[in-house]
């Protein structure tokens, strides 16, 4: 990916560990990416640095992501990041939830570093489908 296409990544959980790895393996594939710790921190963070993808776990204190995700997307900013949702809970109650919330994709945990990849690189205008994708 050349550096003019390059997606700007912003990953947000609750989980320092696991927002801090996977925030350290989409670096280590080239991906400028910030990291946030809240549902708050991460409405900031994705103002000032203006993502092209946003990962957002759901189950966070303070403001879940369902919450972030319906503030996000009544933000009148222009374009709107890809908002992916990457969670423990894949059942087809949580599916609706997330999408009613304005996430386009969800993710179960784990998710596999291959399909984030061509998530991307779909979103970026790239060519794959990733598995089991969709919201």
């Amino acid at each position: 990916m050349s550096p003019d296409n390059t997606a700007r990544i912003v990953v947000i959980d609750d989980n320092v560990d696991a927002a801090d790895m996977f925030g350290w393996l989409l670096e280590a594939e080239g991906y400028p990416t910030r990291i946030a710790y809240s549902g708050h921190a991460g409405l900031d963070l994705v103002a000032a640095f203006s993502p092209h993808v946003v990962f957002c776990d759901l189950g966070m204190p303070c403001m879940s992501g369902y919450e972030f995700a319906s503030l996000l997307r009544a933000r009148a900013t222009v374009p709107q990041p890809l908002l992916v949702a990457v969670s423990g809970w894949g059942d087809d109650r949580t599916r609706t939830r997330t999408r009613a919330a304005g996430f386009d994709v969800h993710l179960v945990k784990p998710t596999r570093f291959p399909d984030i990849r061509v998530l991307i690189a779909d979103h970026m205008g790239g060519s794959g489908t990733a598995d089991g994708a969709s919201v």
